[in-house]
């Protein structure tokens, strides 16, 4: 969070995944480096192609 630097960017690649439930995503955390601070971002697409990126805190650090 200290450089402000996207670490998985907003791609086809990233989108949510949904079930009965909610939506959700899965991230593989092995390339992350431990014991630093993430954050995680929620882009939304709207059918009218209005783009809201939500900033939520949702902050975590990865321990070792």
């Amino acid at each position: 969070m200290a450089t402000n630097e996207s670490v998985v960017p907003f791609s086809a690649y990233t989108t949510m995944s949904c079930d009965t439930t909610s939506n959700y995503f899965k991230q593989d955390l092995d390339s992350f480096e431990p014991n630093r601070a993430y954050k995680i971002l929620i882009k939304v697409n709207h059918d009218d192609g209005q783009e809201i990126i939500y900033d939520n805190d949702f902050e975590f650090i990865l321990r070792t």
